[in-house]
């Protein structure tokens, strides 16, 4: 047997030769489908959203990686690209401004504060990559208040908005905020850190934070024990609403539930311990409080503070003819001292400076 013929250089063996027309039947198909492909990609996906033949597009793939078009306010449910693309002869390039009611008077008038604005589509995808459009009053609800009456309501959005997207932002750059005075402003602040995003989560509105003379919640200012404290000293948790007393204090709770023993309601808990020392000062102890008035023996040394000292806010203030009803009625103390003491009235402050041991004259102990 013969082996079989070879045709020349093109190497086509036996009768698959016979059918084979050289370079230019391969050319003619190539272009055919070429032609095939580039009606496929004109046609883009029909009313059923099948795929693109050559590019392999969906509305769902639109979505992700270039423009909602599937849904949402910019939903094309005709699945026809042309709407966009359709006076160009690349799907790179688009139109904004064909479909939209955008005049350009009407949107130049708009954007007058939006730093590189341009009334062209490539600038309005720039700043809409998702078809939204947020007003001043909008950001301020969701994001930062820029709207009008705001510390930023004249600033433009390339002012903090400096970089590829509008997620990103800085606050540094038009204030003078010379890091080493912030540095040094924010020296007790818990993760202080000189950056943008932790700006933001501190001073959310952008106000600036209470400064020690307006700490009325509590006495920080420079007079004040409690001067050098840092503020995540006592804020030690992050935010500003909570506090502690507890952590800087060596206060020992065996030693404070003794010290508090007499004290109704009393509580281990930084909240009680503002509520009866709302200055940060302590409150005298029993022995300490006979230079005031006796009540670690005698009559009244089986009180509680809270029965002489009803507002537990000020000890300054106290009662007297609360706790005698019986015996110390003011329809009873009238008739003994009006007339016998000057100046007499029927109220606590009287009754302690007449009786400043709490003793009737000439008593004894």
């Amino acid at each position: 047997m013969k082996p079989a013929a070879r045709d020349g250089k093109n190497g086509a063996v036996g009768r698959h030769a016979r059918g084979f027309t050289g370079g230019r039947d391969l050319a003619a198909r190539v272009v055919a489908l070429s032609l095939f492909a580039a009606l496929a990609a004109v046609t883009c996906f029909g009313p059923d959203y099948p795929s693109l033949v050559v590019q392999g597009m969906t509305p769902q793939r639109h979505n992700a990686e270039m423009f909602p078009i599937a849904h949402g306010i910019e939903e094309n449910p005709t699945g026809d690209c042309n709407l966009c693309h359709g006076g160009f002869d690349s799907f790179s390039e688009f139109t904004c401004l064909e479909c939209h009611a955008h005049e350009k008077q009407a949107t130049d008038s708009a954007h007058l504060t939006v730093a590189g604005y341009t009334y062209h589509s490539t600038e309005c995808y720039g700043c809409h990559p998702t078809g939204t459009i947020i007003s001043r009053d909008t950001h301020t609800a969701s994001y930062f208040p820029i709207s009008g009456g705001s510390n930023h309501d004249s600033v433009e959005c390339g002012d903090c908005h400096q970089g590829d997207t509008y997620a990103e932002f800085t606050c540094l750059s038009c204030h003078e905020h010379d890091q080493p005075a912030m540095d040094s402003a924010h020296a007790g602040v818990s993760g202080y850190v000189y950056d943008s995003d932790t700006c933001l989560s501190c001073h959310p509105d952008g106000s600036v934070s209470l400064s020690r003379d307006e700490h009325d919640a509590f006495p920080i200012d420079e007079k004040s024990p409690h001067a050098d404290a840092g503020c995540s000293e006592c804020h030690s948790s992050g935010s500003y609403d909570t506090f502690s007393c507890i952590e800087c204090h060596e206060h020992d709770k065996s030693s404070m539930d003794s010290d508090h023993s007499s004290v109704t309601g009393y509580r281990y808990d930084s909240d009680d311990c503002l509520e009866c020392h709302p200055d940060g000062e302590v409150v005298i102890t029993m022995s300490e409080h006979n230079g005031y008035f006796p009540i670690t023996s005698g009559d009244h040394g089986r009180y509680t503070c809270d029965e002489c000292h009803l507002d537990n806010s000020n000890y300054a203030s106290f009662v007297c003819i609360e706790c005698h009803t019986g015996e110390h009625t003011c329809a009873k103390m009238d008739p003994e001292h009006k007339g016998e003491v000057r100046n007499y009235e029927c109220n606590n402050d009287k009754c302690y400076s007449c009786h400043p041991d709490g003793k009737e004259e000439g008593e004894d102990d």
